[in-house]
């Protein structure tokens, strides 16, 4: 049949359409990496997290082996990441840094923890694992969403069939009678209606509160105004009951038009504090969400309606009663249930691609399996219709006298619907409990991480390995040479290094053929240094000229620039780093030896901060503000290093490769190309420009997960110190 066929399309359409999304902020990178075993004690501990975080809600706490706290401070770093500074100078041993966070796209709540060794070894895995979506009372919390999102559905599928089928004169539930001498029922069953959307109103406060205690370890007036008033899935969160209780109070006096214009923007609210709101596509992924439950509250909401009405009064219908139920209510009903289950099909498909990192996520993740049960639910509330509707009914009303046998068949599966819709809306909130398959692929969550190898080479051989960034996706080559020419594997990865087919075309070479997910094989046309990849509308070019075997005489460049840079006096460097989401953020930073540092923080061209760091003493100020705000730097351990901070880029450092040698501006110059995996981290590329001549770095690329970073040095020894504020300009001086 056709509907059918239509069906089945939209559900392969929910199978194979590739997207990605995020819904929990989940550590992606840390430095140290998970399972370090670290020569000196780190001055810093930095936690990168997936998504933008929840500031005041969202920590990072260290304990020794043994359990013991740590004195630290914590602050935050950008959006998305945090940084913990011990108070004293950490000593040997093992130690675990646990982290709780709370996403400010959309309210979710992760946790987990990771171990590194300060001149000591960690035994056995690096990373402990999280605890499930359903632990520490996240069973109750999915409970009691899947309670309001029962009662939810209930209601607005009784305040918008009541609209869509609205009659003239009569009562908002006048849908539901077969005739006009039943106006009590009718008048019971939107008591009934109104009664269930003030449960709705009080689950989803009580299921609020419940969230925000979780995010914010207890009820209190600070967590709540945290969780409730700093980002937007906050105020959906309150917005949700402060629409629903409207659309209650509209309802109770049988404005359906009026109920259903509040019931919309209630469903909006829940859209918007959902997964939609931390999708790649947000607003393609939040139309989707708001469809989605719009059709659901139609077609389930209504079947759910027609339940509690009548399934209690089938005997006291008698036969002809019950066959006006079937040839009136049914079909006026089928009129926009129909629509409506087609709307839910197709927004299903497209939440599913806005969820699901591949079709095998379906079986191979949690998330999916809940997926696919709730989808195989649907289909089977579907054939419950098709069996009822179009088989049963037509031969039920073709008879002239009753077949009691085939009217129980007819009521049994009109029966089912409700019931297995029950599973369905149990099954949508577990969704909300679990993150996508995507995000658990974001988590340090690495099994173990052997002692000591805290990095190795990704390439061997002659082989090079560069990458740069197309927009959202991180494309990396893998260059090889032999007497047929250059080859190289693209590879095209979303921000999170996870594998992702998406459209490539490189204008300057030939297809040759596949290698996975994500990856096809090129052989160059001519001779040329760098090669143009286009990925969707995005457009990188990534060097492919390099000297096979020179690598040694690369890795003495990057030796004698980590020595030069102990003699330089000062230096500044512009840097842009960006997530593949979003603007990146700019920063200028201006590093005096030994220990003097200074820099500003903008996004969107406009000034977030300023620090200074002389020594043990920091000071900062945000936009706006005048007065500087004193501290203490590391939370009074170690001094800042400016030797040390030139060098961040050397313990990264692995496989490298020489681009080529050239001069420019009177200066030779080198162009070098590294790359190397951290247990924790990822892979991360490395690209440096350096004047061979003075051993200096002049500009620096790096590409990792959620990382896309570029810095330009220069300036180098020029005149003027970094100077803590003047008198009077620091808050209390």
């Amino acid at each position: 049949m056709p509907a059918l066929r239509a069906l089945g399309l939209a559900l392969v359409g929910l199978l194979v359409v590739p997207a990605v999304a995020s819904a929990h902020a989940l550590l992606i990178s840390s430095s140290p990496p998970a399972g370090a075993g670290l020569g000196a004690p780190p001055q810093a501990i930095v936690a990168t997290f997936s998504e933008p975080l929840n500031r005041p809600l969202s920590t990072l706490a260290l304990t020794t082996s043994g359990g013991r706290p740590v004195r630290a401070t914590v602050s935050g770093d950008g959006t998305t990441r945090l940084l913990l500074r011990p108070v004293h100078r950490l000593g040997r041993g093992v130690y675990q840094l646990r982290w709780h966070t709370v996403s400010a796209d959309d309210g979710h709540t992760a946790q987990g923890s990771y171990s590194f060794g300060v001149r000591a070894v960690v035994v056995g895995p690096a990373v402990s694992a999280a605890p499930g979506p359903l632990a520490d009372g996240g069973w109750l919390r999915a409970l009691l969403d899947a309670i309001f999102a029962g009662a939810l559905i209930v209601f607005c599928g009784g305040v918008f069939c009541g609209a869509l089928l609205y009659a003239s004169g009569s009562g908002p539930a006048v849908w539901l009678l077969p005739d006009a001498r039943r106006h009590e029922v009718a008048r019971r069953a939107w008591r009934v209606t109104v009664a269930i959307g003030g449960a709705a109103v009080l689950v989803s406060v009580v299921a609020t509160l419940a969230d925000a205690a979780h995010a914010g370890g207890g009820i209190s007036g600070r967590a709540l105004h945290a969780y409730l008033f700093s980002d937007l899935a906050g105020f959906a969160r309150v917005a949700a009951p402060a629409m629903l209780l409207a659309s209650v109070v509209i309802a109770a006096r049988g404005a359906t038009r009026a109920a259903s214009v509040f019931a919309i923007l209630a469903l909006a609210a829940v859209a918007a504090g959902g997964h939609a709101s931390s999708a790649r596509l947000s607003a393609v992924a939040f139309t989707a969400d708001l469809v989605h439950l719009i059709a659901a509250s139609v077609w389930l909401g209504g079947i759910a309606m027609i339940a509690i009405t009548w399934f209690p009064r089938l005997r006291e219908l008698g036969a002809a009663g019950r066959r006006r139920v079937v040839e009136v209510v049914l079909p006026r009903f089928g009129a926009v249930a129909l629509p409506a289950f087609f709307a839910l099909v197709v927004a299903g498909a497209l939440n599913a691609a806005t969820e699901l990192g591949s079709p095998q996520a379906l079986w191979n993740a949690s998330y999916g399996r809940v997926l696919l049960a709730k989808t195989a639910l649907v289909g089977v509330v579907a054939l419950l219709s098709w069996g009822h509707a179009l088989r049963l009914r037509p031969r039920l009303l073709a008879l002239r006298e009753p077949d009691s046998r085939l009217e129980r068949r007819h009521w049994r599966m009109l029966g089912w619907e409700p019931i297995v819709g029950i599973g369905i809306v149990g099954a949508a909130a577990l969704l909300l409990a679990y993150a996508p398959p995507i995000d658990l692929s974001r988590a340090v969550t690495t099994a173990s991480v052997p002692a000591g190898a805290s990095r190795e080479a990704s390439t061997e051989g002659s082989q090079l390995s560069v990458a740069g960034e197309a927009g959202p996706y991180i494309v990396n080559g893998l260059v090889s040479r032999d007497a047929r020419g250059e080859s190289v594997e693209v590879r095209t990865l979303t921000a999170l290094q996870q594998p992702v087919s998406v459209p490539v075309r490189v204008p300057a070479a030939a297809r040759t053929g596949g290698c996975g997910v994500g990856c096809s094989r090129w052989a160059v046309v001519g001779s040329q240094a760098t090669l143009g990849v286009e990925v969707s509308s995005n457009r990188v070019s990534l060097p492919i000229r390099y000297t096979p075997g020179a690598g040694a005489s690369a890795a003495r460049i990057l030796r004698a620039v980590q020595r030069s840079q102990l003699a330089l006096r000062s230096v500044a460097i512009h840097e842009t780093l960006g997530s593949g989401k979003g603007a990146p953020d700019v920063t200028n930073y201006r590093v005096g030896m030994p220990d003097r540092f200074a820099y500003r923080l903008s996004r969107d061209g406009r000034l977030v901060s300023d620090t200074t760091i002389v020594g043990h003493h920091e000071w900062t100020r945000e936009a706006g503000q005048k007065q500087w705000e004193p501290g203490l730097y590391g939370g009074g351990g170690p001094p800042f290093s400016a030797a040390g901070y030139l060098g961040w880029w050397a313990p990264f450092v692995g496989h490298p490769q020489l681009l080529g040698r050239f001069r420019a501006g009177g200066e030779e110059r080198a162009e070098i190309a590294t790359v190397s995996r951290i247990a924790g981290l990822g892979t991360i590329w490395l690209r440096f420009d350096i004047d061979v001549t003075l051993h200096r770095v002049l500009s620096i690329g790096m590409i990792t997960t959620a990382h896309f970073m570029t810095q330009s040095w220069g300036r180098f020894d020029a005149a003027g110190q970094i100077e803590p504020p003047g008198p009077g300009l620091v808050t209390g001086s």
